[in-house]
């Protein structure tokens, strides 16, 4: 039974990140077919299948009523959290609902539209608040940001009448600014998605270094003499050094009469001396910017979507093409270059190319599917599954796995 619910529902991802830049919780949106009756218990059971201790904190955004009511209904105080929007609350089954699961001591999240707060009645109700600000919001949370110094967060608060608010949740900040200003000064408990292409603007005629705490990671498992596996694997958590260790494999310094176009035949032809002593160089550029963190983790997990949609079964080489393709999607972002550029200097496998440069190929589809399932993008899912023949209860069940199981980033110190 369960199974067969996966094939009726549209499902979507947005991180929500903390103070630390670490995650906080992951926010899955949930559409179910309009054509079929989805119950609480059996999406529950999907959740409870996948979800374990060691998860980050689950927050279900559901879109139909009748299953958000269902959900409020059944969903135990050490369930996942769920989110109520503002024209939600006004349908009586779903009030209801709230009242009876706010007495069992559901965490319960108010959402609505940008510049809405949550009614003063219904204030206790919910244990706090997703808010998007307004445009006018944000210029005036910007202004307090860019004339207030530290320590004169509250000050700047009181004259700007600055609506960040503390323990709330934000979502939608399109700016890096705006994000420190409300998770640094204000205390927001979290940020709901991340401004990855203003947090990359910000670093546009200035080099990004390699994630210090990878690089770390990578000369410890080198020093123990780890598995080349356990290596390959640590290499490719941080997406910036996978780049610049294929145009490093294939310098002028390597005459080899074949290019190197993956990982593994980079780090067998070099050899792990050779390796450990090109990590320790890129430690002089390494980069500890936290703001850089989401970023490098929304790469590392598309192409674990990747990996996963496209099962490559025993094929080493074919799995090792897919995560290198989700890892090299967005490498602009960290280059200061466009993508297509980018990617003429790694000669990767030309289903990689193809699919990163022309979304042609193979692999096209798959990335195209794992792009689509971060949030807002997940309308598209249904149209692309019927478009490339993939089964879309296989799309379901493989977010549900990856975003379960998928990695915290590595801290570092701010």
């Amino acid at each position: 039974m369960s199974a067969s619910i996966l094939g009726h529902l549209t499902l979507g991802y947005q991180w929500i990140w903390g103070r630390q830049r670490e995650i906080a919780a992951v926010q899955i949106f949930v559409q179910p077919d309009a054509a079929a009756a989805v119950d609480a218990a059996h999406l529950l059971d999907l959740l409870a299948q996948n979800w374990s201790g060691k998860s980050p904190q689950l927050i279900l955004t559901v879109a139909s009523n009748a299953l958000l009511a269902d959900l409020l209904q059944r969903v135990g105080s050490d369930g996942p959290w769920l989110t109520v929007q503002d024209h939600q609350f006004e349908n009586a089954q779903v009030s209801g609902g709230v009242d009876i699961a706010q007495r069992r001591g559901l965490p319960l999240l108010w959402r609505a539209e940008p510049g809405a707060r949550i009614p003063v009645e219904a204030r206790r109700q919910f244990a706090r608040s997703m808010v998007t600000l307004s445009a006018g919001e944000a210029l005036l949370a910007l202004h307090a940001a860019r004339h207030s110094g530290p320590g004169d967060g509250g000050n700047a608060l009181q004259r700007t009448h600055n609506p960040v608010l503390p323990e709330q949740i934000y979502e939608g900040l399109g700016s890096s600014v705006l994000v420190d200003h409300c998770l640094d000064r204000h205390g927001a408990w979290g940020i709901a998605g991340w401004p990855v292409d203003d947090v990359a603007h910000g670093y546009r005629g200035r080099s990004i270094g390699p994630h210090q705490p990878s690089l770390l990671r990578l000369l410890e498992a080198v020093d123990a003499d780890a598995s080349m596996d356990v290596i390959e694997q640590r290499l490719t958590r941080e997406p910036l050094l996978v780049y610049r260790f294929l145009r490093f494999a294939n310098s002028a310094a390597f005459t080899l009469r074949n290019p190197i176009d993956s990982l593994r035949h980079g780090l067998m032809i070099l050899g792990l001396g050779t390796f450990r002593n090109w990590l320790t160089d890129q430690l002089t550029t390494a980069c500890t910017d936290p703001n850089l963190q989401p970023v490098r983790h929304g790469m590392v997990v598309r192409a674990q979507l990747m990996e996963q949609l496209l099962d490559a079964g025993e094929e080493d080489a074919l799995r090792r093409e897919i995560i290198l393709t989700g890892l090299l999607s967005q490498i602009d972002l960290l280059v200061d270059e466009p993508l297509n550029l980018a990617m003429q200097r790694v000669p990767v496998a030309e289903r990689v190319l193809s699919a990163v440069v022309s979304s042609n190929g193979p692999y096209a589809p798959f990335l195209q599917l794992a792009a689509a399932l971060e949030y807002p993008g997940m309308r598209a899912i249904p149209d692309l599954c019927a478009l490339h023949g993939v089964d879309l209860a296989h799309v379901n069940r493989t977010l549900l796995r990856v975003l379960a199981q998928s990695p915290k980033p590595l801290p570092v110190a701010r």
